[in-house]
């Protein structure tokens, strides 16, 4: 009875407060509510748990007005995308079903699972650009940025070196940047689901990471006094239709690399892999380390998983020197090939 009757005092102070003084918001009611139920449960003897809540009550006011800049930096699409997400995750997700379906290894469950790890690291890296772009600088920019598609990054930079000559060590280094975080990305995913697999693929997947990373660093202390503007123009990767697409897609992979595996051995498995890596590397490495702790013995997924990124890399080399008209041929390009080769030694070594 208590809580009802604190519920609709801070119910009639909202509406007698809105009324007179033309003032909607109800901070003030929901955290009266939140501090009474704090204090009912501390005294039924849950002292941690009223003091986590109680702080973190407090953090969210004292953010409150960071909190409100960083909505109305967003379209009220991509609040509504976020809804969605949310949405997929506890009402639809649990609704998926929880075994094989079809075919050993096809289970809708793990690929829904699959599907929001994707979106959630992508929609992290979205949101900063979105409301930070313009402070971060053209280099955090494009770390942000390859968080959500380092291929866009790469497509949107080396365009902007074709007209912006003077500025292209940053935009190499800020693709460079871009770049590293491919296997970066690729190794967390792959530490999720599997994380024995993961083991084979570190040294690697942080190799192919580092040659990029090294270049860029040398790059930015070199050329300090360059300057550039960025502006990504990143898809929102919660939009219905692009997450439908990688859900159609990674599904198609899990039928689609058994099968291959089955009627041509590794080699089948490769082929998928190259040819995966080629639009999408998330996809295939989720696919490989799944299938690596059932059916696919760990050195072939891990192959396979390397195959994807070095093909995605050298995707990005020509992509980078083909937009910018050349430019960025010596600096991003060579030193792209140079990290795949820089892998492939570690790898046989």
């Amino acid at each position: 009875m208590g809580f009802v009757a604190v519920a609709a005092l801070a119910l009639l102070g909202y509406r007698t407060t809105s009324k007179r003084f033309n003032d909607y918001g109800y901070t003030t009611e929901i955290a009266l509510v939140v501090a009474y139920a704090c204090g009912i449960t501390a005294g039924l003897g849950e002292l941690l748990l009223a003091i986590s809540t109680a702080a973190v009550a407090a953090l969210i006011l004292g953010l409150k007005p960071e909190l409100h800049g960083f909505v109305q930096r967003l379209k009220r699409l991509e609040v509504l995308s976020t809804i969605q997400l949310l949405v997929v995750a506890v009402v639809l997700l649990p609704l998926l079903p929880n075994r094989d379906v079809w075919m050993e290894g096809l289970n809708f469950r793990t690929i829904g699972w699959f599907v929001l790890l994707i979106l959630g690291l992508s929609y992290l890296g979205y949101v900063s650009v979105r409301t930070l772009g313009d402070r971060l600088g053209i280099l955090l920019t494009a770390l942000f940025g390859g968080l959500t598609s380092s291929t866009a990054v790469t497509a949107t930079l080396s365009r902007m070196a074709s007209t912006q000559p003077q500025a292209v060590p940053l935009l190499a280094a800020g693709v460079l940047l871009a770049c590293a975080v491919m296997p970066i990305r690729l190794l967390v995913l792959t530490s999720v689901v599997n994380d024995a697999l993961a083991n084979h693929l570190g040294g690697a997947l942080i190799v192919l990471a580092a040659v990029p990373v090294g270049v860029a660093i040398w790059l930015v202390l070199r050329h300090r006094d360059a300057d550039a503007a960025a502006s990504l123009a990143l898809n929102n990767p919660l939009e219905l239709k692009g997450a439908a697409l990688f859900a159609v897609f990674l599904t198609a992979l899990f039928i689609a690399v058994p099968w291959l595996e089955g009627r041509f051995g590794s080699s089948g498995l490769y082929i998928a892999a190259l040819i995966s890596g080629l639009t999408d590397v998330d996809a295939i490495g989720l696919t490989l380390a799944e299938k690596s702790i059932t059916t696919t013995a760990a050195d072939i997924a891990a192959f396979g998983i390397l195959l994807a990124a070095w093909s995605n890399t050298v995707v990005k080399a020509v992509l980078a020197a083909a937009l910018s008209r050349g430019r960025l041929t010596r600096l991003v390009t060579g030193t792209l090939i140079a990290a795949v080769l820089s892998t492939a030694l570690f790898h046989m070594f």
